[in-house]
């Protein structure tokens, strides 16, 4: 709970949170109105005044326990302070204060204190001890400046003036007049309290170290008045001890729960600096040593590691075997790490290593080891997985060092370092601030692809570059390519941004809204064959490694189709490269693609290192010759023999051959001798918009021996991008 400030500069009466502290006064008022009464009525009634004067007694002390009460909820609410072992507090200080009344008075006049006397005695201690919670209460809560406290303070020290008077001056027991007066004191003082305005005041945050002192000073009055009580005889002392070895005992129990909660509180705080999977240090525990590390400008490495393709792991394998495999990284790096450095788990499958090193080199030395250590862990957890499984994960490391003037923003020099070890493929690199500059820009396109498909306003277009037929020169498909013009850079490379795509997990959101798009285009093609006579071309359309690990990808790319579009208008293609990520599940899902009427092309062929196998496991329809052998098949003749031995396996195979990358004409006309079914490339025409790829399609009129020539008079020039789409 906490106590708000008054919107005014004082409020008249009560505040609203503090409604727990009024509770218990009015329970104090009560209690001294009926002590008040009942002190009459006896006084009138009984022949002595001990009755009447006890009643009046015991009620200060109830008063006084319940006003303590109060006390506590005030500092409560005020000081966002709460301490249940301030009840003991306050029971003990009571009767190590009765303890050393008792001796104070043994020693003034002899006396010993009696029964119905130590009524007094324990009214007079209840009362001191409230009014030092009261003062204290104002100083921790800032109320010094709030008149209540003061005037409760008031009104009990003129009780306790009032009670230590009859003590003193009387040798029987308690007396009703001054009792009535005690009691009358106290009361005015709290009901006037009550009434006054509250003054402003502001929460404080203060820490409970005043209850711990406050039980060391409950603890000292007891022991002393245990160590004085001996210089007397000790049948006169046995309230004295009574109460002296009550408070011991109770500030002891305190004592014991403080020791408790500091344990259990120092158990929190190293679970709270540790991750509970990997028993490494936390996020939080590594932000406290970079400060530390920045405050006092110690040369310092920062090694940061992320597990590539993890996300896949989880979702073919589950997160439990997931968990496993964390859990195993980070026994690596507890045995890898020196024991002066700190390894924490971010969180995910992203960790950090914090090297108190100057030495550079021994820094990128480090990662290095911990990359090869951990692969060969992961080699080894193979096993967690089930027989054949293998663990696709790898560990980019990025290192960032402070020097002796750069310490601020290491944690996202690391991670810019380590995006580069991602983006290279290296493994490991160094932070440097050119790659700074390209991580900046890279997470500003990144977060504008983020809200791009968080709204659904994508923000791409589709551009189609034909296949011809090297027979008549038909254009019997179209290839769709997506395109980002961004704002503010302009073109953006496919290669780049369907690497953000893809690191976000929206490469099947961008196929879907490929394949839609390029369906619903493929309707304003007209058929091809002589006189238009034969079917509309065939739509080609890329799938990423991140498309073929979703079994819900046939359901939802027939979802997807332009209204009369059918499976059997669109072409797929693959990669080795997509396929190998996980083959066993890329396989099934290609199967279920061919399932439901799509058509398969293996993409890039002759680029890998299994193709053959891929030939025979994959339901493929048609096969694209890689670039890279188009480019030589005029000047080197072993690439030719290559290509036609490739044309006539396929062939042999019932699958099309589709030639792509053809730079010229003379590269075209080598591809139609080879036997090729069709070529696309720039010696036809770059990928162009719907609207213009339709004007080039009109415009032309091929026929078998034109194709070479017409081609070459349709090459639109330079500037075309690195990959005739990238997808």
């Amino acid at each position: 709970m906490t106590r708000h400030p008054a919107p005014a500069a004082a409020r008249r009466g009560p505040v609203a949170s503090e409604d727990a502290l009024w509770r218990w006064v009015r329970r104090a008022l009560w209690t001294l109105a009926v002590g008040t009464t009942l002190t009459l009525v006896l006084a009138q009634a009984a022949g002595s005044d001990t009755p009447a004067g006890s009643a009046a007694a015991l009620s200060s002390v109830l008063a006084a326990a319940c006003l303590y009460q109060g006390l506590l909820a005030w500092n409560r609410d005020s000081s966002a302070v709460a301490d249940p072992g301030d009840h003991l507090n306050g029971l003990s200080g009571t009767l190590a204060l009765a303890a050393l009344v008792n001796l104070l008075l043994l020693h003034v006049d002899g006396r010993v204190v009696g029964p119905v006397e130590q009524l007094a005695v324990l009214q007079i201690s209840a009362l001191v001890i409230v009014l030092g919670s009261t003062l204290t209460v104002a100083s921790l809560a800032a109320l010094t400046r709030d008149p209540r406290p003061w005037v409760m303070s008031l009104g009990v020290a003129g009780a306790g003036v009032a009670a230590g008077w009859q003590l003193a001056g009387t040798g029987g027991g308690p007396s009703p007049t001054l009792g009535l007066v005690s009691t009358a004191t106290f009361g005015l003082g709290l009901g006037a309290a009550r009434l006054l305005p509250a003054a402003r005041t502001t929460t404080q945050i203060v820490t409970p170290q005043s209850a711990v002192v406050g039980a060391l000073v409950v603890l000292s009055a007891a022991m002393t008045a245990l160590v004085v009580a001996t210089r007397f005889p000790p049948d006169r002392t046995t309230t004295v001890v009574a109460f002296a070895v009550a408070a011991v005992a109770g500030v002891s129990t305190r004592a014991a729960t403080t020791i408790r909660d500091l344990a259990s509180l120092a158990q929190r705080r190293v679970e709270a600096l540790t991750d509970d999977l990997t028993g490494l240090a936390n996020r939080r525990a590594l932000n406290q040593r970079l400060a530390e590390v920045t405050r006092t400008r110690e040369p310092t490495a920062l090694l940061l590691l992320d597990l590539d393709r993890f996300k896949k792991l989880n979702d073919r394998h589950g997160h439990e075997a997931g968990d496993r495999l964390l859990a195993r990284v980070g026994r690596v790096l507890n045995d890898v790490v020196p024991g002066a450095a700190l390894a924490a788990r971010l969180g995910g499958d992203e960790f950090a290593v914090l090297v108190g090193d100057p030495d550079q080199a021994h820094a990128v030395d480090l990662a290095a080891r911990v990359r090869t250590d951990v692969a060969t862990e992961l080699l080894r957890a193979a096993e967690l997985l089930g027989p054949g499984s293998r663990v696709d994960v790898d560990l980019s490391v990025g290192v960032a060092w402070s020097g002796r003037h750069q310490h601020t923003d290491l944690l996202r020099r690391a991670d810019v370092a380590m995006y580069a070890a991602k983006a290279t493929g290296a493994g490991v690199a160094v932070f440097d601030p050119e790659s700074d500059r390209s991580h900046q820009e890279r997470l500003a396109l990144t977060e504008d692809l983020r809200l791009a498909f968080e709204t659904g306003a994508l923000p791409f277009e589709v551009h189609y570059q034909p296949q011809v037929g090297l027979d008549d020169g038909s254009v019997r498909g179209l290839e769709a390519l997506v395109r980002w013009r961004h704002p503010r850079r302009g073109p953006v490379p496919p290669v780049e941004f369907l690497t953000l795509v893809e690191n976000l997990g929206r490469m099947p959101d961008l196929t879907v809204f490929v394949l839609a798009t390029a369906s619903r285009d493929l309707s304003r093609f007209p058929p091809t064959g002589p006189g238009g006579t034969g079917r509309r071309p065939r739509m080609s359309v890329n799938l990423s490694a991140g498309c073929l690990s979703d079994p819900g990808l046939p359901a939802a790319l027939l979802a997807a189709l332009a209204p009369g579009a059918v499976a059997g208008d669109i072409v797929l293609e693959v990669t080795e490269t997509t396929l190998m990520a996980d083959a066993d599940l890329a396989l099934a899902v290609c199967s279920s693609l061919v399932v439901a009427g799509f058509e398969l092309s293996i993409d890039d062929y002759g680029t890998g290192y299994s193709s053959l196998s891929y030939l025979n496991d994959l339901p493929a329809h048609e096969l694209k010759i890689d670039r890279s052998f188009c480019a030589r098949v005029v000047e080197d003749p072993r690439v030719a023999t290559i290509v036609a031995a490739t044309v006539d396996l396929a062939h042999r195979l019932g699958l099309r051959v589709v030639a792509e990358g053809a730079e010229d004409t003379v590269v075209v006309e080598a591809l139609r001798l080879l036997g090729c079914d069709l070529v696309q490339g720039f010696a036809l025409t770059p990928a162009l918009p719907v609207v213009e790829l339709l004007d080039w399609v009109r415009a032309r009129q091929p026929g078998p021996r034109e194709l070479v020539g017409r081609a070459a008079a349709d090459v639109v020039g330079p500037g075309r991008p690195d990959r005739p789409g990238g997808r």
